[in-house]
């Protein structure tokens, strides 16, 4: 397998570790770990791309990573903590999805056992057995944690008039209609819906809705842009209708969003 990262090197057979990444900007290129990875920003912002698509861990969201999965990821803004689980330990292998990555919400003892797990540097190992049974704890603990997958993520496709598709309708974000890309790329609605469907495994709208609020949690994050203008950028008439389809997915409002964030 090719940029195989192996993190446990001092041949202690270590059950777990912890890395802190630190820097305005990072950009790991494309690579694989041998063990899981579950990598959360105390700062700034991640993103993490796959085979999949584009991974957005907004603020209080986590990345879990399975061991094996080649990918990128780019921190902005701040400094990061990952943990990392050996594989087969109770709690990490789930019954289903467990090849894919997957953006979870972050509950306040997770975000405090990460901080924790930064006294035992995956790269520099440990032999104490509290950091064992530490690591093996928060396994278990992931069980739940990984139950629910925030759907934060924007796909890719290799067809070529779906990346036109897409790329118009980020393009045209602000005001994009399906009968604006239908025009621009010359295809009748019926069969623009069914190919996107087909290849995509969403309707155009649903991808659309992803578009807008993936904007709107970076304006959010990077900008004092006032939340009405917020979402007339991302194609919203309203705040109240963008206020609604934020919270959907985010659970929160997007000036409680923005409060977190400043907050840190």
């Amino acid at each position: 397998m090719q940029n195989l990262v192996s993190l446990d090197q001092s041949g202690l057979d270590l059950v777990g570790g912890s890395h802190l990444s630190t820097g305005l900007e990072l950009d790991t290129g494309w690579h694989v770990h041998d063990m899981h990875q579950l990598q959360y920003a105390f700062e700034g912002s991640i993103e993490v791309e796959d085979a999949e698509g584009r991974h957005l861990v907004p603020h209080q969201f986590g990345v879990w990573i399975p061991r094996g999965i080649e990918h990128r990821t780019w921190l902005k803004g701040g400094g990061s903590g990952s943990l990392f689980l050996r594989e087969g330990l109770p709690g990490t292998d789930s019954e289903t999805d467990s090849d894919r990555i997957r953006i979870i919400r972050v509950p306040p003892l997770m975000r405090e056992m990460i901080l924790e797990s930064m006294r035992w540097p995956i790269l520099e190992g440990y032999t104490d057995a509290a950091g064992t049974s530490f690591f093996i704890t928060f396994a278990l603990l992931c069980k739940d944690w990984l139950a629910e997958r925030a759907e934060l993520v924007l796909p890719v496709c290799d067809d070529p008039r779906i990346t036109r598709i897409m790329a118009y309708t980020v393009e045209h974000l602000s005001s994009v209609t399906l009968e604006d890309v239908c025009q621009a790329v010359g295809m009748s609605s019926r069969t623009l819906r069914r190919k996107f469907s087909a290849k995509m495994g969403m309707t155009w709208e649903e991808y659309r809705l992803r578009c807008r609020l993936f904007r709107a949690v970076e304006l959010l994050e990077d900008t004092s842009v006032p939340i009405l203008e917020i979402a007339m950028l991302v194609g919203y008439k309203s705040q109240s209708a963008f206020t609604k389809a934020f919270k959907a997915l985010m659970r929160e409002t997007p000036s409680n969003y923005r409060n977190h964030v400043l907050a840190g």
